[in-house]
Order: C-alpha cells, then structure tokens, then sequence
C-alpha cells in the first residue's frame, strides 16, 4: 500500500484537533481562567502544544497526502503522538523523541518533493525556517498574488483576505521584536507572540482550511460568507489581547484570551457545518446523476 486511504488519515486529524483543543485550554489557565485540571497540568506546554504538536501533525499530514507515500504519515503520528505524551505527563524525552522523529520525516517527505519538482516554494519548503526571511520580503512582498485575488469573489477572495490580514499581523510582531519585545520577560511579549502565531500563523490556516480539508479527508467544504465569522471574530479579539498586551492591562489579556479561543471553536463550527451542508448538496445531486 503506497499511500493511506482517507478514512484511515481521520485519525491523525483527530490528533491534531487534540493538540489544538489541549493548547488552547493550556493558554487559557496559563492566563488564570479555569480549566480542567489535564489542561492546567499543561499550560507550561501551551507554545509546545500550539506549534510543534498541532501544526506538526496538520502540516505534516497534508505534506503527506501531497506524496502519496505511506513512510511520510510518519510525521504527523510522531508529532500526534508527542503531543498525547505531553497532555498525559509521560517524560519530557519521549515527547522530544517523537517531535525530533516527525521532523526528520516532514524533512524527508519535504526533500522528495524538492527530488520530483525543483523549483522556488519547493527549495523554500526544503530549507523552512532558513529561508524565513527570504520568504517573507521575497514572496510576500513582491510577487505574492493575494492582492490581486483580493478583487475577486467567493473563496478565492476569501482565502486572499485571510493571507493579507494575516501579513498585518506579522508586521506587526516584527515591529515590536526590534524594541525586545520577543525576548522572555519583556511586557510586550504576549502582544507579539499571538500577533505573530494567533494572527498571522492562524490567519494562514483559517484561509486553506476550506482547501486543506477536503483535500485530506475527502469530503466537500462547499464555501460560503459565513467562514467571515470566525475570521472576524480571530482579529478582532486578537486586537482586544494585543491591545491590552501593550498597555500592560492583564484582565483585557484574560478576557481578550477568551475570545481568541471561542474564535477557533467557532472556525471548528463553521467547517463541520459546511462539510453536513456539502454532503446534502451531494445526496441532491445523486438523483440527478443516475436518471
């Protein structure tokens, strides 16, 4: 068996959901709400839970899907797999086992890309966090398409204002890093962190969630205005939280946190809901096919 049948990739998804849900949770007692006590053994694991656990499976999983190759869903097991044994307190070094095991085979599935296509987005997967800067002032800058497709309509202006949004959010994050403010113990830190992970990083996946999705799992995501909902409530309550980062004001971070979180489970919602409103479509148009 050269690749994995979509339903068996289900589970993986679910990891990733489980990491997010986890690091979310974690956040969240980290900033004094109450949350289960698994969640609050673990908000020290909050950035573990959010990066390397959940974008480790979701971006390991569609790398995955993309080569077709059953060794490459390697990546996002480990990296699911890391992120159970930091939720249920197993020993620090088997999550990093599992998190340096995911990365070396995202790494590999990364080179076999590069192997069947050299070209640009190729290399930059291949070398990742060297070519960050590259990236942003190359790509994102100068020849990115978004603006363009800005002017358009339905998903594809949709996808194209959750990637220019998002660019805000990380100009930001590198406008306060220069004054310290990613540095451990600085006061603007939270500001510029979720500016940079909540706003530009999230801000990424809310726009290729409706692509991602059905491409891994197989199902329709018909699109429609709703998925603005989320995405207004993403930055606006991440505004709330910058905003009273900067102002040292740690109830508007508590609330504002809140909010963040709801934002992401009302992404979750509107996805679920588009997949039931997709299969519908598709028992309607059954009859059609088949007379």
């Amino acid at each position: 068996m050269r690749d994995l049948p979509p339903a068996a990739r289900l589970p993986l998804l679910f990891f990733g959901m489980i990491s997010l849900l986890a690091g979310v949770a974690a956040g969240l007692a980290r900033l004094g709400w109450e949350m289960p006590p698994l969640a609050a053994r673990a908000a020290g694991w909050h950035g573990a839970l959010m990066i390397p656990a959940f974008f480790g499976t979701v971006i390991g999983l569609e790398r995955a899907v993309a080569i077709g190759r059953l060794w490459a869903y390697a990546a996002p097991a480990a990296a699911g797999l890391g992120s159970l044994c930091l939720i249920a307190g197993a020993p620090v070094a088997a999550t990093q086992a599992l998190t340096l095991l995911g990365a070396a085979v995202m790494l590999a599935a990364s080179l076999q890309v590069l192997d069947r296509l050299t070209a640009p987005f190729t290399i930059v997967l291949a070398l990742g966090a060297a070519c960050w800067l590259v990236g942003n002032l190359a790509w994102l800058l100068r020849y990115d398409i978004a603006r363009r497709n800005a002017r358009q309509s339905g998903l594809t202006r949709y996808i194209a204002l959750c990637l220019l949004s998002g660019y805000v959010w990380l100009a930001l994050s590198g406008a306060l890093g220069p004054a310290g403010a990613l540095a451990p113990g600085n006061p603007w830190r939270d500001a510029a962190i979720h500016a940079l992970a909540l706003g530009f990083v999230f801000g990424m996946v809310f726009g290729h969630a409706p692509t991602i999705f059905p491409a891994v799992a197989r199902v329709k995501i018909p699109y429609h205005p709703a998925f603005y909902l989320p995405l207004l409530a993403l930055h606006a309550s991440l505004a709330w939280r910058v905003s009273g980062g900067l102002a040292g004001d740690f109830a508007v971070q508590r609330g504002a946190a809140a909010a963040n979180a709801g934002a992401l489970l009302l992404l979750i919602a509107t996805i679920v809901t588009s997949v039931v409103r997709g299969r519908r479509q598709t028992a309607k148009e059954m009859p059609d096919e088949t007379s």
